[in-house]
């Protein structure tokens, strides 16, 4: 790197493993990775020297960005060094549409150090085969790019404070998005495919706006019920479903649990990503110990099979 370098610094209230696993799990950046307001819509990790961090993100309006790191060392816990850059949705190089003067590739070197089980990170990056007047244009961004990592690093202190008990599963659909969309959105479709093996679901309400409610009643193999609800916070059509998820009672939805799931197009094919958050560790672990994650796995597989049924219609 020539020329100024640009450098922040942060400490997290986390052991350094922690803080090196959310740098390095393609599970985990999918969380926290990018400026505040954007949602991660498309995660490849391919964690080695020369591999690829490749990711695409959606901005409140639609707008999309997409980005790469390339890994040049990778040293757990300590360190690591990429040269990240701006590239398109199969990721090949290209310049900020916003700013063409940007560098095209930027160094990146990432140091994580740890006392009293609190970490440090240290970020510092720089321009490679850069012009003088990309280099010039760099520097002159450092005060923008201190508020936008910092706006990152605030999603992943966040993230670490919730990483114990919070989950992520992804399935991808041989189908396109507006059906994968409305199967997760009309309670025809949902009652034919959601819960997982040997459960059926009973829809009784399902308003799926900022506000509405989908009420559900789920009965297991053996005939045990669970009246369910769900509170959406957030709709974005064929893009994002935000709500809280919990049991049905007299006096509203009880002990909820946050979900996001996320909608990407790829193709003719859906690539559909559900984060939960629970309130608590200890309700984290409850959830875990009786195999809900493995159960939330087979819900997402059932809708293959509904969805070619879809097709067929």
């Amino acid at each position: 790197m020539s020329g100024k370098a640009f450098t922040i610094t942060r400490t997290f209230d986390a052991p350094r493993a922690s803080v090196f696993e959310a740098f390095t799990r393609q599970e985990h950046l999918l969380h926290w990775w990018g400026p505040k307001g954007m949602t991660m819509i498309h995660t490849t990790l391919d964690l080695r020297p020369g591999g690829m961090f490749h990711y695409g993100m959606r901005a409140p309006n639609g707008a999309e960005m997409w980005g790469r790191f390339v890994f040049e060392e990778i040293s757990p816990p300590e360190r690591l060094v990429f040269v990240s850059a701006f590239c398109d949705p199969q990721g090949g190089l290209t310049h900020h549409a916003m700013a063409p003067r940007f560098p095209l590739e930027v160094r990146n070197i990432v140091t994580f150090a740890e006392q009293e089980s609190r970490t440090t990170v240290t970020l510092t990056g720089g321009p490679v085969r850069a012009t003088q007047e990309q280099r010039a244009f760099y520097e002159s961004l450092f005060d923008s790019m201190q508020g936008g990592f910092t706006g990152t690093f605030d999603q992943l202190d966040r993230f670490l404070e919730e990483a114990p008990r919070s989950f992520a599963l992804t399935r991808l659909y041989d189908a396109p998005l507006d059906l994968v969309y409305e199967a997760w959105t009309k309670p025809e479709h949902i009652e034919k495919w959601w819960g997982p093996d040997g459960y059926r679901a009973k829809v009784h309400e399902m308003d799926v706006r900022p506000g509405g409610s989908w009420r559900f009643l789920l009965t297991g193999p053996d005939g045990t019920q669970w009246p369910s609800l769900v509170q959406y916070d957030e709709v974005v059509p064929h893009a994002r479903l935000v709500y809280r998820h919990g049991g049905d009672s007299p006096d509203g939805i009880q002990d909820p649990f946050h979900v996001i799931i996320t909608f990407e197009a790829r193709g003719d094919k859906t690539h559909v990503t559900m984060r939960g958050t629970l309130a608590t560790v200890q309700a984290f672990e409850f959830v875990t110990g009786f195999g809900a994650l493995e159960k939330g796995h087979e819900t997402l597989a059932h809708l293959d099979a509904h969805l070619l049924t879809m097709a067929r219609a």
